[in-house]
């Protein structure tokens, strides 16, 4: 809870009695824990100053960066110009009788459509700067036969696959061949029971981009074939194992990582251009630093960009469920005036702490505490795999609050308690971002943080792991006026921005 650890008063009486009256103490500390934690007499960071309107819609950044190029939906180039290199040039099969080609580009994020200029050849350059790394796009390619006055359309829209970043790890699945004009990878996620890829493409291979699909699930596959206007099945479902590059990276990493980042371009200005981050793991096996080692940047990296470049900058950034501290750290040396990081396991919470410290974040407070819909207590259930203790959960306890174990037990908070009591000590500085990684806890934080999204209607990055929790969440959220703006990485992280 405290930079220092849990708070003596409170310790010494959870100590002195082994009965029902220690879970009761809990309840009874939570608002007077809430209150001294969040009082923090140092400095501010870089001083409160207004939040900045939130960044716009991504559909506009992406006309944005489209410059004049794009008018009326129309991707427009020249394509004379050799200044503007492209990111990713779609190719496809010549169709005997065409006249003229026109490439349809949907962004799946944003649901914003857009189309090429007719096109003499059966390829076509995307405008640099054009995809969004945190977008999804899709995009097939219309027809128009000698004589003919209407474009046909032979292809099912395809998957987008821009290069893949330096470091990542890929295997490439491939099948036969058997004529079909496109194929179609389809992925189950096993452990979650859901479908996590549906890409379709020309050809017959795909990349695989691992790092964004959790290595320790089970995955199966099938392949499609578009045939006669509809997918039919071309080969049945299949086992999907890692490459053996990824299984030896389980290996021992080692307690820390240490990377040399470059801050993004909308940091804080007194930031260095380049820094040296330096994060702790729970173990030599932790998930998070054996993708940092691999990657040599940030976990989740792309999810940060995204947050860097679309967020409003200084406020404060709240970051439930922040484990060893890995967008903490971003956070705090980067975006926010000030920082609260929020992590209920003690051992991890320690991590926490020691990670801020060594990068040198001072404007921030960290708490031992979990987040609910109300206040109360809960009980900490750890996984089965210390690998990844991140994936630690809590329980809400009964009226009795009895826990199988007294040592897991966690006081539970609201985040509009944690914020208010923040405030009062502090001043009224604004929320700026909160980013939610909790386990199926998702809802019930954003249930105890309603006034929260009406006072200031903050970007919020959600883990939504099932499609219950995302159907429930996108309902609630929608009704507070948030649509959803982006998802990120294997474990489906959502971006979610106010209308």
């Amino acid at each position: 809870m405290d930079a220092m650890g849990p708070p003596s008063d409170c310790a010494a009486q959870n100590q002195s009695s082994h009965d029902d009256g220690r879970t009761a103490c809990c309840y009874k500390t939570v608002a007077a824990e809430l209150t001294r934690l969040m009082r923090y007499s140092g400095p501010t960071g870089r001083g409160t100053r207004p939040i900045p309107q939130p960044a716009r819609f991504a559909a506009d950044d992406q006309r944005q960066a489209m410059s004049a190029a794009t008018e009326n939906g129309s991707l427009v180039i020249d394509e004379s110009s050799t200044v503007a290199p492209s990111d990713v040039t779609l190719v496809w099969p010549s169709v005997p009788g065409a006249t003229h080609y026109r490439v349809l580009l949907r962004n799946e994020t944003t649901d914003v459509l857009s189309s090429s200029p007719p096109l003499a050849v059966a390829r076509f350059a995307l405008p640099h700067g054009l995809l969004d790394s945190s977008h999804r796009y899709l995009w097939t390619v219309q027809v128009l036969q000698d004589g003919a006055k209407q474009w046909t359309t032979p292809l099912p829209y395809l998957r987008v696959c821009p290069p893949l970043p330096s470091g990542a790890t890929v295997s490439y699945l491939e099948w036969e061949d058997r004529g079909a004009p496109a194929y179609r990878v389809k992925i189950r996620d096993v452990t979650l029971e859901r479908v996590v890829v549906k890409d379709a493409v020309l050809g017959t291979q795909y990349p695989m981009d691992w790092d964004t699909l959790q290595p320790w699930h089970f995955y199966r596959y099938c392949i499609q074939a578009w045939r006669n206007g509809r997918w039919a099945a071309h080969t049945d479902y299949r086992r999907l194992d890692p490459p053996s590059s990824l299984l030896s990276d389980f290996g021992d990493v080692g307690r820390s990582v240490e990377f040399e980042c470059r801050a993004p371009r909308r940091a804080h200005a007194q930031e260095a251009t380049r820094s040296t981050i330096r994060i702790e793991g729970t173990n030599s096996h932790d998930h998070i630093l054996r993708c940092i080692k691999r990657r040599g940047t940030f976990y989740e990296h792309d999810l940060l960009d995204h947050i860097a470049e679309h967020a409003p900058q200084g406020g404060i950034y709240v970051d439930v469920g922040a484990n060893i501290g890995n967008h903490s750290i971003y956070f705090g040396k980067f975006l926010a005036d000030f920082l609260i990081s929020i992590e209920p396991v003690p051992a991890i919470a320690e991590i926490l702490e020691r990670n801020l410290q060594a990068n040198g974040i001072t404007a921030c407070r960290v708490l031992r505490l979990a987040v609910g819909s109300q206040a109360g207590v809960g009980t900490l259930v750890f996984p089965d795999d210390e690998a990844n203790l991140g994936m630690t959960r809590v329980e809400v306890n009964g009226d009795s609050g009895s826990a199988p174990d007294d040592r897991a037990i966690v006081p539970i908070a609201t985040l509009d308690q944690i914020v208010e009591s923040f405030q009062t000590d502090n001043g009224a500085l604004p929320v700026a971002f909160v980013k939610i990684d909790v386990e199926s806890s998702e809802l019930d934080v954003l249930k105890g943080a309603t006034g929260l999204l009406r006072a200031y209607r903050p970007p919020l990055s959600v883990e939504l792991l099932t499609e219950e929790a995302y159907g429930a969440v996108t309902s609630f959220l929608a009704d507070f006026g948030f649509r959803e703006a982006g998802r990120f990485g294997g474990a489906a992280t959502y971006y979610f921005t106010a209308k």
